[in-house]
């Protein structure tokens, strides 16, 4: 299984209101608001780093929230890791890039 990681497609373009919280109304305590926090820092997330971390399974509902109610560019792609018994599995892995942390950063200022 040496195939090349697939990226997939992300949100529209950063669209956060100048001097506002990028995600307005989500407590800073809750997951959505703890994985954005992860992703704005520079981390790339799997699944498993969010049951590890973030002690949640719905990674990808909350990738999805970030995404479409408040238009964060998050990107994903397909890649291989590691299972017992010598297997690999397919895993996606999510994150936003530097450019993109910078404009919502910026944005929110």
């Amino acid at each position: 299984m040496n195939q090349t990681p697939t990226t997939t497609a992300t949100a529209p373009a950063v669209t956060i209101k100048k001097g506002t919280d990028p995600l307005p109304g989500v407590k800073s305590t809750s997951d959505l608001r703890r994985i954005f926090n992860d992703l704005m820092a520079g981390r790339v997330l799997t699944g498993l780093d969010a049951v590890k971390a973030q002690r949640t399974i719905c990674l990808t509902t909350y990738i999805s929230r970030l995404r479409k109610q408040y238009g964060i560019p998050v990107q994903a792609r397909e890649i291989e890791v590691a299972a017992s018994e010598g297997r690999t599995k397919r895993v996606n892995e999510y994150w936003i890039t530097a450019e993109d942390r910078q404009k919502i950063e910026a944005a929110a200022r």
